[in-house]
């Protein structure tokens, strides 16, 4: 139990930790240290990469790492450990292709939970 509580709490700080390196990684990327202000479209490249590249991947590699660590049979504390990120970029707008990106955030972070938890061993 407690090694459970341990990797879900470990998971919500890393999906938070993992999402801000790398926007931020995104952004030195594509729009570098020019004044944004005249290069719109790499804004809009950076946002689209973040909602189909960043994103997803943060998505599958918390619920991936957390079902590492908690038991075989509580592979959904990793689609759990996303929830409070989803929560908390919903908080700022809610529109519809926010809710169906956080959902489908979700569904990958239970995914990769899921594909973990199968090439898990047994416990004892």
């Amino acid at each position: 139990m407690l090694r459970n509580s341990i990797a879900l709490v470990g998971g919500v700080l890393l999906s938070f930790a993992l999402r801000l390196v790398g926007v931020r990684l995104a952004w030195i990327a594509i729009v570098g240290n020019v004044d944004y202000s005249e290069n719109k479209h790499a804004i809009v490249r950076w946002l689209l990469w973040n909602m189909f590249a960043v994103a997803p991947a943060v998505a599958v590699v918390v619920g991936a790492l957390v079902a590492s660590i908690v038991r075989r049979s509580g592979w959904w504390l990793g689609g759990v450990a996303m929830l409070p990120l989803c929560i908390y970029e919903l908080i700022g707008s809610v529109h519809t292709p926010d809710i169906v990106m956080s959902v489908a955030y979700i569904a990958l972070a239970f995914g990769g939970a899921f594909v973990v938890s199968r090439f898990k061993r047994r416990s004892p």
